[in-house]
C-alpha cells in the first residue's frame, strides 16, 4: 500500500497500476487488503492513462469481489464507454441503469457530468433536469439539488438556452430545503444484479494466515465448550490509507481524537489495541473496512449511523464472521497487520513507531 501511495502524490498511474497490481497478486492479498479498494484503484489509475478497456476490466473484477458504491458501478463503466468514444455502449448502459435505479439521483448526475465531459450538452441537460426532479421528489436527503442545478446551468450556457419553469421550482425548493440530521440518508436499494459476495478467503499458503474459527464451527466442534473470554474473537476494524481521508471528510469529528495522518493513525490504533488487548482477554482481529463497503452494510441497517463507532463495530463483526481479517499481534517476524508489506517488529510492532 504504501508504494500505491506514494506513486499517487507523484501522479505516477503507471506506477499506481503496477503496485496495484502487484498487490493484487500477492498471495496474502484476499486477507490483507480489502480487494474492491485495489481494483477500483487500479481501474482509476488505468483510466488516468485512457487505458479504458483495461479500467472497465478492472471495475468488473471489482464488483465481483463485492465493490458496491452510488450509482451503481455501472456507470462508471458507461461513462468509460464514452470516454473511449464509444457512444453506443454507454448510451445503452445508462438507459439499462436508469430502468434497474429510477429512483438514484447520484445515477442522473454521473449521466450528465459523463455526457458534458465529452460536449453533448443537450443530452447533459436532460439528464440534469431529470435528476433534479427525481431528488426534490425525494426532499433530496442527499443534498444533490444544488450541484444538479449548477450542472444545468452549465449546459444552457453551452447550449446558449434560457432556462424555464424547472428552474423556478428548483430555487423555490432550494429556499425552503434544510440539510437532514447526520445519518438519516439511506442508499438505495440495490437492483438484483451486482455479483454475489465472493467466499471468504481461506488458509494462505504464503504467510500461514488462517480465517478465524465461526461461530458454526466452533459449535460443530468435537468437544465444543462455551468460549471463554480469552477464546473469544472480536474484530478491530481500521481504515486503510486510501478510505482513511474519505471518511475524515465525510465525519469530521473522527478527528477530535485520531490523527489525520494514516501513519500515526495506525500507531495510535496499534496503541489502543494494545490497551484493548490487556483489558479484555479476547482474540483480537484486526479488519480493513472501507466506506463502500460500510455505506453498504448499513444500507441493510436502517438504526446504524454510518459514522459511528457502533456501525464501524458492527460491519468489523460482519466482516470478520465472514473469514476476514488478520490476528493480533502478529509474530514479531510475520507481516504486519496493517498491509504495509513489512514485518510486524518493523512496522507497528516497533516500539520505535509507537513513541
Amino acid at each position: 500500500m504504501g508504494a500505491i501511495d506514494a506513486a499517487a502524490r507523484e501522479r505516477d498511474w503507471k506506477a499506481v497500476a503496477n503496485a496495484c497490481q502487484d498487490a493484487i497478486a500477492h498471495p496474502c492479498s484476499p486477507h490483507a487488503f480489502y480487494l474492491p479498494d485495489l481494483w477500483t484503484g487500479l481501474a482509476e489509475a488505468f483510466a488516468l492513462q485512457d487505458r479504458y478497456d483495461d479500467a472497465i476490466d478492472a471495475l468488473e473484477h471489482a464488483i465481483a469481489a463485492g465493490h458496491r458504491a452510488w450509482p451503481h458501478p455501472d456507470a462508471d463503466v458507461a461513462r468509460l464507454h464514452l470516454m473511449a468514444g464509444r457512444r453506443a455502449e454507454a448510451d445503452a448502459l445508462f438507459a439499462s441503469l436508469r430502468t434497474r435505479t429510477p429512483d438514484d439521483p447520484w445515477l442522473f448526475r454521473s449521466a450528465a457530468e459523463g455526457y458534458l465531459s465529452v460536449g453533448d450538452y443537450a443530452t447533459a441537460l436532460g439528464w440534469f433536469s431529470d435528476g433534479a426532479e427525481v431528488a426534490m421528489a425525494s426532499g433530496d436527503p442527499e443534498g444533490l439539488v444544488r450541484a444538479l442545478e449548477e450542472g444545468r446551468k452549465e449546459a444552457l450556457k453551452h447550449l446558449n438556452a434560457a432556462g424555464g419553469p424547472l428552474d423556478d421550482r428548483i430555487a423555490a425548493f432550494l429556499r425552503g430545503w434544510e440539510p437532514p440530521e447526520p445519518g438519516i440518508w439511506q442508499p438505495p436499494e440495490w437492483p438484483e444484479d451486482l455479483a454475489a459476495e465472493p467466499p471468504p478467503p481461506g488458509p494462505c499458503v504464503h504467510c500461514g494466515w488462517r480465517p478465524p474459527p465461526t461461530a458454526e464451527e466452533l459449535e460443530d466442534a468435537p468437544g465444543a465448550r462455551v468460549p471463554t473470554a480469552g477464546s473469544v474473537s472480536m474484530g478491530v476494524a481500521w481504515f486503510t490509507a486510501e478510505e482513511w481521508p474519505r471518511a475524515t471528510a465525510q465525519w469530521p469529528y473522527l478527528l477530535e481524537d485520531m490523527p489525520a495522518d494514516h501513519a500515526d493513525y495506525l500507531h495510535e490504533i496499534e496503541s489502543r489495541v494494545s490497551q484493548m488487548a490487556a483489558g479484555l482477554g479476547a482474540r483480537l482481529i484486526m479488519v480493513p473496512i472501507s466506506m463502500g463497503g460500510l455505506l453498504a452494510f448499513c444500507a441493510e441497517q436502517p438504526s446504524l449511523d454510518p459514522g459511528s463507532g457502533r456501525a464501524r463495530a458492527d460491519y468489523a463483526a460482519s466482516l470478520l464472521a465472514d473469514g476476514h481479517g488478520r490476528e493480533w499481534p502478529p509474530e514479531r517476524n510475520d507481516v504486519c497487520w496493517c498491509g504495509s508489506g513489512k514485518k510486524y517488529k518493523a512496522c507497528c510492532g516497533s516500539p520505535v513507531s509507537l513513541a
